[in-house]
């Protein structure tokens, strides 16, 4: 697979140390080295039981799953997301060759937890939320209740379900998207306000090529994907009308959001599941939770990696063929999103439309391309992803270097149906050769 090096920008080696990552972040390492012992040889995502300690995949996130840059609830048909207690059976003692990564009765591990006496185990829970199974994976002991924890932060995902779907009649982004060109000041919740004002400054530093006002655009592509067939030029020069985030005017004293033209409509599709990752995790803290691993249809969140380990181990998706791997990494406390066309796309009159639009032409992306980056927060992780989707490498490229902590890497079919490789300066050294 041949890569190409991009201006003054260097390859990561393999053998590139933990305090050279560190430096060229300049923070606190978000990622290493792998640790010696390998690491488990699973692949992709096995169906989770609620629950359960089985033996610790491989996360794998994907080359833009069904949902990727979709409207926080994609799949139409889903009935809205509903506060859910998950259930649980408990954990059970790992199998001897789990040792000593999954922890057993025999041989506890020990980890992050109120008391470092306390042996932590591993649990597993699953819960469809913002149009995705959404797998959260912890390791706790009983003494800090691992059910009740998982419900919280189902719980907390639920809530900003309701809050940034526009799929749902009553969803707080609706109502402002309602209000559109009615010159009315709406006041907005703190989740609202935190993840509205952090997509415009987005916005602004990526040239608008991720915007969350492309929602028109969207619908109109969504229609052309059902019917195969273009929007015709006129209906989509109405939609790109009402798009753009200079468009939204922000009262930050007041906490109101107004949007100044009729019919703007707000998709957070591209940043809402990022920022409930940042979100479910963070209530898993509050229970004393450290370890833990939030994957929503690949958007994934990291905390503190397992006991006895030094980072979880995460697979990038290979471009053209599913289920494959690409390169594994070694990750903790940090995001990863992974932005791409694989099982969303449209072939009209030969060419190949991406589900991914440039919110600045009102024009899906038709090269074929998967982006993965890493960052501080889920948040940052889900919305570069998509910028750099629509920007390409190069450009991509440089403008990550204006979000400090970040990381890409990008996938991109060249000429002949080659794969080829970019990749930011700081991307962490992959375990090992990619799987076939």
């Amino acid at each position: 697979m041949p890569q190409r090096s991009l201006p003054q920008r260097s390859r990561v080696r393999r053998a590139a140390s933990l305090s050279f990552a560190a430096w060229v972040l300049g923070t606190a390492p978000l990622w290493t080295t792998p640790a010696p012992g390998g690491v488990t040889d699973a692949v992709g995502p096995k169906p989770a039981t609620s629950g359960s300690t089985d033996n610790p995949e491989v996360p794998r996130v994907p080359p833009g799953g069904r949902t990727r840059d979709e409207p926080v609830d994609a799949l139409a048909d889903a009935p809205p997301s509903r506060p859910h207690t998950p259930a649980a059976t408990g954990p059970s003692a790992a199998s001897p060759a789990d040792s000593p990564r999954t922890p057993s009765a025999e041989s506890p591990a020990r980890g992050p937890g109120p008391s470092p006496a306390v042996a932590l185990r591993r649990w597993d829970f699953t819960d469809t939320h913002m149009g995705v199974p959404i797998r959260i994976t912890f390791y706790a002991s009983a003494q800090q209740h691992p059910r009740e924890a998982a419900a919280a932060a189902f719980q907390r995902i639920a809530r900003l379900d309701a809050i940034f779907s526009d799929y749902r009649a009553d969803s707080e982004a609706r109502r402002l998207s309602d209000a559109a060109g009615s010159g009315k000041w709406m006041s907005v919740s703190p989740e609202m306000w935190d993840v509205l004002t952090t997509a415009v400054e987005i916005s602004a530093k990526t040239e608008g090529a991720f915007d969350v006002t492309v929602g028109p655009v969207v619908r109109l592509w969504r229609r052309a994907r059902r019917q195969h067939r273009r929007p015709s030029e006129e209906r989509l020069r109405e939609a790109q009308s009402a798009v753009g985030y200079r468009l939204i005017e922000l009262d930050r004293r007041c906490r109101r959001v107004r949007l100044k033209r009729p019919g703007m409509r707000l998709d957070f599709g591209g940043i809402a599941k990022g920022y409930a990752t940042d979100e479910a995790l963070r209530v898993l803290q509050q229970h004393g939770i450290r370890s833990a691993l939030i994957d929503a249809g690949g958007d994934l969140r990291l905390g503190e990696p397992p006991p006895g380990r030094t980072a979880w181990t995460v697979a990038v998706a290979d471009l053209t063929r599913e289920a494959a791997i690409a390169e594994r990494l070694s990750l903790r406390r940090c995001a990863i999103a992974t932005s791409g066309d694989l099982y969303q796309f449209v072939e009209i009159d030969g060419t190949r439309y991406s589900h991914i639009i440039d919110p600045r032409t009102g024009e899906p992306v038709v090269v074929r391309r998967s982006v993965s980056v890493l960052a501080p927060s889920g948040m940052l992780a889900d919305a570069l992803a998509s910028a750099i989707s629509v920007l390409g490498p190069q450009r991509g490229m440089r403008v990550l270097d204006r979000f400090p902590g970040t990381a890409a890497l990008v996938f991109q079919l060249g000429e002949g149906g080659r794969v080829e490789r970019f990749q930011s300066r700081n991307w962490p050294p992959a375990i090992d050769e990619p799987r076939r």
